[in-house]
């Protein structure tokens, strides 16, 4: 599989919202919250989709989409990252997040369809960009007393259990077309700036 197609289909999208490069992208986010940018290092040929929250495609149930959707040309293969940005990230949220990255890899499949390529799915990367760690179980003292004095079979303990250990796994529990467990990476960004760096 080469990139020669793709790249003259790239032709048919807004040029305002899909990018391509070899060497690095921007992605920058205005929310409720406050302003958040990273600088994505690649080194091989791929492709961003920006604003993938306000462009959903309409034919599909779920419309919850992330914020950025990226295509790596790696090793012959398309490999997907999906970034989702949050100030704060806690357990409700998180939640919502997953619900973001599914919607962000089925409206991948459609992209990948007007590109003429096929994605490598089982190898897709969750990105969650965020501020603030609320998940984190050392991230604040006064929530670790609280939790001390909680009874372990409370059923909202356990759930918020379960929350944390599958954010600290490294792994989000989604299940799309026959896959699950994908892979999960945190980029925490500057507290006062709002920016970071990270390099696929």
């Amino acid at each position: 599989m080469s990139i020669d197609k793709p790249k003259i289909r790239l032709e048919l999208f807004d040029h305002n919202l899909v990018k391509e490069a070899s060497d690095s992208f921007t992605m920058e986010e205005s929310i409720s919250e406050g302003y958040a940018k990273i600088e994505v290092h690649v080194k091989n040929y791929s492709i961003l989709f920006e604003k993938v929250d306000k462009h959903v495609l309409g034919f599909l149930k779920l419309n919850n989409c992330p914020d950025f959707v990226l295509f790596e040309y790696k090793n012959g293969q398309w490999m997907p990252h999906i970034f989702e940005f949050k100030k704060t990230i806690n357990r409700k949220n998180f939640e919502h997040s997953k619900l973001q990255f599914l919607g962000g890899m089925q409206n991948a499949l459609a992209y990948a369809g007007v590109l003429g390529i096929s994605l490598s799915l089982e190898k897709t990367v969750l990105y969650s960009v965020y501020r603030n760690d609320n998940i984190s179980g050392l991230s604040n003292p006064a929530k670790i007393r609280y939790e001390m004095h909680r009874h372990p079979e409370d059923e909202q303990h356990k759930a918020d259990r379960k929350t944390e250990q599958e954010w600290n796994s490294g792994c989000a529990n989604i299940v799309f077309d026959g896959y699950n467990n994908f892979k999960l990476i945190k980029i925490r960004l500057d507290e006062e700036s709002g920016e970071a760096e990270y390099s696929l």
